[in-house]
């Protein structure tokens, strides 16, 4: 983390942030990390027991 942006406290540091995150592009692994995250970490299988993420194709 820059020193700058250490250096700044109150509100300025959320307004900051809320600017640059707004320009960022959503994470690659996102999607992934979700659905083993809300399964407590167990990767999700398919029918027949084999592991399996499933990947939006809109890309969202």
């Amino acid at each position: 983390m820059p020193s700058k942006m250490r250096a700044r406290i109150g509100g300025g540091a959320n307004k900051f942030r809320n600017e640059r995150d707004a320009t960022l592009a959503m994470p690659k692994l996102i999607i992934p990390s979700l659905q083993v995250n809300m399964r407590a970490g167990e990767v999700p299988t398919d029918k027949d027991g084999n592991p399996m993420l499933k990947v939006p194709l809109n890309g969202l």
